[in-house]
Order: structure tokens, then C-alpha cells, then sequence
């Protein structure tokens, strides 16, 4: 899963690292989940804002598996140029300060692994 922080004046479509746009890619295993998944849930923290009292759009996206954290000698680490496709919004909220968790519903996807 991508998390995007587009924060303040947003980057275009075509080079969203301008501005202050974040991304943060997260891989969760799932090979010892068994039986049905009824509910499962993805909570950050918000630590910082750059300007407090301003809506900051946090929006979670899927990815495809195929990425890695680290370099080894199988493959590159993930970068701006090699990060994985945006693959589809899986859910949006407003951060406006530090110091909340936020919360997203992410059975389905978890289910469907």
C-alpha cells in the first residue's frame, strides 16, 4: 500500500514530488493470515504538519507486490524513478494537525490477499 501526503499546493499529476507532496510505501506480510478476514484496519499517526490548521488531503492507495525496501543483489531499492504504479485509491481523510491517529478500513484488500 502507497500512502500520499499532498500537502499545501500539490504537485501535477506528471511530477508529483514538487510542493509538498509525500509518499511513503508500506508492505505488511500476510502469509500467516488464515481463515476469513472480517475486519482489518491501517492506523497512523499523524507526528508533524508543516502549517497547522490547514487541510492536508492523506490519501492510501494499493500497489503492486514487486517492489523491495532495500538493495541486494537481486534489484534496485525503490526510488522516485523505479516506485510502483499507482494502483486504486483505497480511501481519503483531512489531516489539520499533529497528534491524531488516523484510521483506514483496509478488509477488503486485506481479504482479497
Amino acid at each position: 500500500m502507497r500512502f500520499k501526503n499532498a500537502a499545501g499546493a500539490s504537485g501535477s499529476d506528471t511530477n508529483k514530488n514538487t510542493g509538498n507532496n509525500r509518499r511513503a510505501y508500506l508492505k505488511f506480510p500476510l502469509t500467516s493470515v488464515t481463515g476469513s478476514v472480517y475486519d482489518a484496519s491501517l492506523n497512523l499517526y499523524v507526528f508533524a504538519v508543516q502549517t497547522a490548521n490547514m487541510d492536508i488531503s492523506m490519501d492510501l492507495y494499493s500497489t503492486v507486490d514487486n517492489w523491495r525496501e532495500v538493495t541486494d543483489a537481486g534489484g534496485a531499492s525503490i526510488n522516485w524513478q523505479n516506485k510502483p504504479v499507482d494502483g486504486p485509491l483505497i480511501s481519503s481523510t483531512i489531516v489539520r494537525n499533529a497528534g491524531y491517529w488516523k484510521k483506514f478500513s483496509v478488509t477488503s484488500q486485506t481479504a482479497a490477499e
